[in-house]
């Protein structure tokens, strides 16, 4: 210590004979104050008073040193967190002056923040959640005293209600954390469990219903200025009586809360009331029974004191045609269809056999007017007769006792009674029998179903009556009318005609020729009539069917050249070097016929090269 007094004195002797020299070399007087000439800067801001500003060693040693003493003598604060190792100031063993320096260059505060190194979990107050997203300045105000310097120590943060302000107006007390966390202060962050914090538990719909629709917010206000407590829990203090008071308030008879309505209700019709919902009746909508009040929900439709029968519900369509007693022939599985207990066949005196069976009620029992249900249809009286529901379409030109040729299990078809070989003068044998009936039995223009045609009086003596001569009479000079020379009853085309052209004709068909079909030749083109007069120019002349391509040059006897095999090729009976004058030697044979027959010329052609060669011989 005494070491250190004596650097001390001998430092300060020094600089004040040196400053004394050098003011006297600037002939300016000498201050009184000492401390004046080892003052490097101003003291900053807070540290700028009277007890401090003149007293050097409030601060400092006689070494100059700054122990942390002499800043923990007026910061109390300060010196109680660090022996009680409390906060930010709790974890230094540093000095003081390695973070506060003082003498700044201006008078900026000595207690400098630098936000992106400070960690702030070696504070009181660690930062989490939401927390760690605020600015330092909303917490760390300024002080009353001192408005450009924050405040960083002694702050309350015991509750939550020391920086934010409760918007339950003190409903749930000062535990904050028990519902909200620093994650966040509302909706999924909210660790408040409905099921477990309070005495109503959230199940069904209640648990879907946002929370500001029971806990009403103050006008204009957020949802944490509702009321939370006291709040009535019977149905009514939320639910309006859709019934108005048919029934008494305890709700949870038929109602539950998974939902108030459809598949969610406890009710049972079939239990709970006398009428049972059975059949149809289990489909149809409450609403068509219980009919609600004008524009109103179900629930305000009368649901007691309704009366039973069917009439109340139902109109009677039979119009008066049958009692009341409509369980006679309807169920309430179905009112209609296959689900009515009327039989026809055993009620009233019509049995419905075969295809009457199959048909639609109303096309017998016509609904009045036609739009109308079939209900609405005359049932009763009807006569029973064919012609009462069908038309004759034989106009009366048959017998009336339909039943001769019919039956209800059809009118037409195999169905038919009615054998043509048996109860007509004309047999169907051969292609006849696979005729259709319409071919022969025409209808009228006007109609178009066979019974209307003409059945009886048809002419059947010759082929003529039905087919017509598509020979037009030129085989009559031949064979008369008698088609069946030519043709039988199996069939009617050449498969099948009894007629052979190589033996029946004095034409021969060979080759080619009996490929062809008989239309190719016979029609009024070519052979348009073949009879005793024609046939000898026909069996041979090729011209009196085939064009002549060589336009007669080479004559009239085509055998000479071609065979009814073929017309052309391998099939000519042509050979050049046997039925020319002009021999083909190895260097014609293989020139196209073409090359010298220019234009379908074929003779006279002068044999020699000048002929063919024509830019040899100028």
């Amino acid at each position: 210590m005494t070491r250190g007094i004596w650097i001390l004195i001998s430092t300060l002797l020094m600089c004040g004979v040196g400053a004394e020299g050098y003011l006297l070399a600037q002939q300016i007087p000498i201050p009184k104050k000492f401390d004046v000439m080892i003052t490097p800067n101003k003291l900053s801001k807070a540290h700028q008073r009277d007890e401090l500003s003149d007293n050097c060693i409030k601060c400092h040693d006689y070494t100059g040193d700054l122990p942390n003493e002499k800043c923990l003598t007026c910061h109390k604060t300060i010196q109680r967190r660090m022996e009680n190792k409390i906060g930010y100031h709790g974890t230094f063993k540093e000095p003081c002056r390695s973070c506060h320096k003082e003498h700044p260059a201006s008078s900026q505060s000595i207690v400098p923040l630098e936000e992106k190194k400070f960690d702030h979990n070696r504070a009181a107050f660690k930062l989490q959640g939401k927390h760690l997203e605020l600015k330092c300045d909303k917490c760390h105000t300024t002080r009353p005293f001192e408005h450009d310097v924050a405040h960083y120590t002694e702050i309350k943060f015991s509750l939550c209600s020391d920086c934010h302000k409760d918007p339950h107006e003190s409903q749930v007390g000062t535990k904050c954390e028990a519902c909200h966390t620093p994650l966040g202060w509302q909706g999924k962050e909210l660790k408040f469990d409905h099921d477990k914090d309070s005495k109503f538990t959230l199940i069904g719909s209640h648990a879907k219903v946002e929370c500001a629709k029971c806990h009403k917010p103050r006008h204009g206000q957020i949802l944490a200025s509702a009321v939370f407590r006291g709040l009535d829990k019977i149905c009514a203090s939320c639910h309006k009586d859709p019934h108005q008071g048919q029934y008494s308030n305890t709700c949870a008879t038929c109602h539950t809360p998974s939902t108030w309505h459809g598949k969610g209700l406890t009710f049972d019709h079939n239990r709970d009331v006398k009428f049972q919902l059975s059949g149809s009746h289990a489909k149809v909508e409450c609403a068509k029974c219980h009919k609600p009040r004008q524009g109103q929900i179900l629930a305000s439709a009368v649901f007691r004191g309704l009366d039973k029968n069917c009439a109340s519900c139902h109109k009677d369509p039979h119009q008066d045609q049958f009692g009341n007693t409509c369980t006679t022939c309807h169920a309430p599985s179905s009112w209609q269809g296959k689900a009515l207990l009327f039989d026809h066949n055993s009620d009233v005196k019509f049995q419905l056999s075969g295809s009457h069976a199959k048909v639609e009620c109303a096309k017998c029992h016509k609904p009045r007017p036609a739009s109308a249900v079939l209900a609405n249809a005359l049932f009763r009286g009807l006569r029973t007769d064919c012609i009462a529901c069908h038309t004759d379409p034989h106009r009366g030109k048959l017998d009336k006792t339909c039943t001769t040729c019919h039956t209800p299990n059809s009118w037409q078809g195999k169905a038919l009674l009615f054998d043509h070989n048996k109860n007509s003068r004309f047999k169907l044998t051969g292609g006849h029998t696979k005729v259709e009936c319409i071919k022969c039995h025409k209808p009228p223009p006007d109609r178009t179903a066979l019974g209307f045609a003409v059945l009886r009086g048809l002419k059947f003596s010759n082929c003529d009556s039905c087919h017509g001569d598509p020979h037009k009479g030129d085989y009559d000079t031949i064979m008369g009318s008698l088609c069946v020379t030519c043709h039988s009853l199996a069939g009617f085309p050449k498969k099948e005609l009894k007629f052979d052209h190589n033996t029946g004709a004095q034409f021969p068909l060979l080759g080619r020729h009996a490929e062809i079909k008989c239309v190719s030749c016979h029609n009024q083109k070519l052979v348009r009539a073949v009879n005793t007069d024609l046939l000898k120019r026909y069996q041979t002349r090729c011209d009196s069917c085939h064009e002549d391509p060589h336009a007669t040059q080479l004559g009239s006897e085509c055998k000479k050249c071609h065979a009814p095999n073929g017309w052309t090729g391998g099939n000519l009976l042509f050979k050049h070097n046997v039925n020319a004058r002009f021999r083909l030697d190895d260097t014609h044979e293989n020139v196209a016929c073409k090359a010298c027959h220019k234009n379908g010329h074929y003779k006279p052609i002068e044999p020699a090269c000048k002929t063919c060669h024509t830019k040899f011989f100028p």
